[in-house]
């Protein structure tokens, strides 16, 4: 079953999310093409990976790796649009900017849990806070605001 939480997060600087997304964005669209373009092997795409983005550490590039790799096999003989295709058009006809389009291209992260390391060792929640990997052993706070309605869903997750 799948649970979502709806929740935000506070900063000053967002300067080092922003770089983070769009490393990891980037990363997932270079795994596709190589699986799609290149017939690469898993391996062979992550170590490629690991070489091209040096800002992410091995955990979120097999993510980045996994994420290509399953749009790939999902969508075998379609063409995919990332940032999504009301964004393309809209960038197309002249409704938004390209670096709005970048934005909305650029503006996620996938990270999964593991039940051997006590869930997610990328993005955890830590009191009020929600904490970011960045790189290798380095990390962000943001301050969480979780609405009161999610508070004891997450509180059971937790």
């Amino acid at each position: 079953m799948i649970s979502v939480i709806h929740a935000e997060i506070w900063s000053n600087d967002w300067t080092e999310l922003n770089a983070l997304t769009q490393a990891y964005s980037s990363c997932v669209r270079f795994a596709y093409n190589r699986f799609k373009k290149d017939g690469m092997k898993f391996n062979d795409v992550r170590n490629a990976c690991k070489a091209r983005y040096k800002m992410l550490n091995t955990r979120q590039i097999s993510d980045a790796v996994l994420f290509g790799q399953s749009l790939n096999t999902r969508f075998k003989t379609q063409k995919v649009i990332f940032g999504g295709k009301k964004a393309w058009n809209d960038l197309k006809n002249g409704n938004i900017t390209k670096e709005q389009w970048k934005a909305i291209r650029d503006n996620w992260i996938y990270s999964r849990g593991d039940k051997t390391k006590s869930g997610n060792p990328n993005i955890r929640i830590v009191g009020d806070n929600l904490r970011i990997t960045i790189g290798n052993h380095k990390w962000i706070n943001y301050k969480l605001f979780v609405p009161k309605k999610f508070k004891k869903k997450l509180g059971e997750f937790l």
